[in-house]
């Protein structure tokens, strides 16, 4: 079939035409097309003579005989503009990761965009991706939830891997607002409509990690490892950022495990890789770490070496907020096992405000912890109390109920002999919590609150 006989091709051809225009359907009518004419040629439903159909596409300044050449104009304009839309989308997504959201926000505003689907999910996506960036958790999420609607519509753009690209930004999203279940929620979606010879590869292996480290936060230690043993498998097609990521988790499980000895061992593995590719993050994280294990093991010097390497690096470290506050918040508890406490409460203080701006609620729990215990053993009773009713109050909200046990007889201890009403107030709680805690409680976090890395950028 040629293109002059493909009568709806060309009714859409002057649909187009009419709205490029401006008409109406009505302000073409005259004695020869009504609008019932018009409608029927521009549908394609009935058939309507050639001549018709010749007489409309002169009074639109267009020859039948040439909608051919149209056509193929047409065709190469938007492949043309196809190109250069693709390349200033690869542009803006570089700019959104190395430079700032803020600038490609406002490009993304004057770019001209074709019908194409896999353009307008993209589009969506960089949105929530920028919106991320800037810490505007409802307006990214709105985004990515635009794109993954574009996605579901066009089961041809699958392959390209937007969909699970999206729903690991929206759990990223609900991760970092301590919603640890709805973090976990979306990511196994991502990793359920992952196209496997699709686009995007490497996001695989960002969902497994976000996986481990959302099972973790929420108390499923021994799962989350068994998500990492099935990573170390694919290692040799895994980037160095996630590697280094998967390292760092796997030392904090075995400290957590209380496997002090492996979580070295794999730590000197990872401590090398970082050093040579000159990822200072993660080289400050790590030493941290080690010197975590070192602390439990009382290897206080060998500890204070890794605490003080990890130091040394905090001028290269991009991360302003979540790993300071683990290296202060860690530091802090080994100056507090020394009872150097005047040390140990300058370095708590600075951990518990860094977490606070880090909106980190598991380490924000753990910093005001320690920094209570340090009030306490100095006698400052209502800088203690404040700090352990705040934790408190977190570990609720977290639904950490260990935690909350924990808190509420510090809480108790704090008021034995001095508010004898306080004192019966916090013990009942304790008391409550406890029973909870022994039978399982609704969603009990059975765990000690260990730092988590950050799940690796898209």
């Amino acid at each position: 079939m040629t293109v002059l006989d493909d009568r709806k091709l060309i009714g859409d051809l002057l649909r187009k035409r009419i709205d490029e225009l401006g008409y109406r359907q009505k302000d073409l009518m005259d004695e020869r097309l009504t609008t019932a004419t018009i409608s029927n040629i521009v549908t394609g439903k009935k058939k309507v003579s050639k001549d018709t159909i010749a007489y409309l596409c002169q009074k639109l300044d267009w020859e039948l005989e040439k909608i051919p050449q149209y056509v193929e104009n047409q065709e190469h304009h938007k492949s043309n503009l196809a190109k250069h839309v693709y390349l200033q989308v690869k542009s803006l997504e570089t700019d959104i990761d190395g430079i700032e959201s803020k600038y490609a926000l406002e490009q993304i505003k004057r770019l001209t965009l074709p019908d194409d689907p896999y353009l307008l999910a993209t589009i969506e996506f960089l949105k929530g991706k920028a919106y991320f960036k800037k810490e505007n958790w409802e307006k990214a999420r709105d985004h990515y939830f635009q794109a993954i609607r574009i996605c579901d519509t066009h089961p041809e753009i699958f392959e390209s891997n937007l969909k699970p690209t999206c729903l690991y930004g929206l759990a990223r999203c609900y991760y970092r607002q301590n919603q640890f279940e709805e973090a976990l929620r979306y990511v196994r979606r991502g990793r359920e409509c992952f196209v496997k010879n699709g686009e995007r590869h490497y996001i695989q292996f960002h969902i497994q990690i976000s996986e481990a480290i959302y099972l973790d936060d929420l108390g499923f230690t021994i799962e989350a490892l068994k998500v990492l043993e099935k990573m170390w498998i694919h290692q040799s097609d895994i980037n160095t950022e996630t590697l280094l990521n998967m390292y760092s988790l796997q030392s904090i499980l075995y400290n957590k495990l209380k496997l002090y000895e492996e979580a070295i061992n794999i730590i000197n593995q990872a401590i090398e890789t970082a050093r040579l590719s000159k990822s200072y993050d993660h080289s400050f994280e790590l030493w941290t770490t080690l010197g975590v294990s070192y602390k439990h093991l009382n290897e206080i010097k060998l500890a204070k070496t890794c605490f003080n390497t990890a130091s040394r690096l905090q001028s290269k470290v991009r991360s302003k907020y979540l790993l300071q506050a683990y290296h202060y918040t860690e530091t802090g508890k080994l100056f507090l096992s020394e009872r150097d406490l005047k040390q140990a409460g300058e370095v708590l203080t600075t951990a518990v405000r860094l977490s606070k701006k880090a909106n980190d609620g598991p380490r924000q729990l753990d910093a005001q912890t320690a920094l209570g215990e340090c009030y306490l053993l100095q006698d400052h009773f209502s800088e203690a109390v404040q700090q352990f009713h705040e934790a408190f109050e977190l570990a609720s909200q977290l639904n950490f109920l260990e935690q909350e046990c924990n808190l509420t007889l510090k809480l108790a201890q704090c008021y034995e002999n001095r508010d004898i009403i306080k004192y019966n107030q916090y013990y009942s709680l304790f008391y409550q919590r406890s029973i909870k805690l022994l039978n399982g409680g609704d969603r009990v976090m059975l765990q000690k609150v260990e730092f988590q890395p950050e799940p690796p950028d898209e």
